[in-house]
């Protein structure tokens, strides 16, 4: 049951940053695709969650779930936006933060852990966040850039990803495969 929960919570912060995310795009901003593989992990199926996500994005992003091959269980929630507003990837980290707060996720920024962005450049944290209503603490890595704004969430039980560090060195091989979305 508490994995449940924490994967309830999960698609929680998900929508709480796809709002956030959603806040830094632009109007002509295109919508980046997210590729059927990164990091040795696949697109999933999208559930109803993922479906209301994408709808949220209004075009201007793309969520999916990412698993390992052959399996139908999420590791990992990914959002990725189109952030074409001019300013320094710190700016726009900023902006990305203060709309998880408007949206209840509790995110303390004294706990992020500034990472190597990787070849993609920008800035890149990663951070324990929790969905208040279930009180349920997720790791969180977030990157931006001059071209894109995005986010891979960690699920519970998550194969590979258990630590703050692991993630992160997975966010940046992803990452190597989200750039050639573009």
């Amino acid at each position: 049951m508490r994995t449940v929960v924490a994967i309830a919570a999960g698609f929680g912060v998900v929508f709480a940053v796809i709002a956030a995310i959603g806040a830094l795009t632009g109007d002509d901003a295109p919508e980046p695709g997210l590729p059927a593989a990164a990091a040795g992990l696949v697109r999933l199926d999208p559930d109803d969650a993922v479906r209301q996500a994408d709808a949220r994005m209004d075009g201007r992003g793309s969520a999916a779930r990412y698993g390992r091959p052959g399996t139908d269980r999420a590791d990992v929630l990914v959002v990725l936006a189109a952030d074409k507003q001019a300013g320094a990837a710190a700016d726009k980290l900023d902006r990305f933060y203060a709309g998880l707060g408007e949206a209840g996720v509790s995110a303390d920024r004294a706990q992020a852990a500034v990472q190597d962005p990787g070849p993609g450049g920008g800035a890149l944290q990663c951070l324990p966040v929790t969905y208040p209503e279930q009180h349920t603490a997720l790791d969180l890595c977030v990157w931006a850039d001059a071209h894109t704004a995005g986010s891979v969430l960690a699920l519970p039980d998550a194969d590979g990803v258990g630590t703050v560090a692991e993630l992160a060195a997975l966010t940046r091989q992803m990452r190597a495969a989200l750039d050639r979305g573009r």
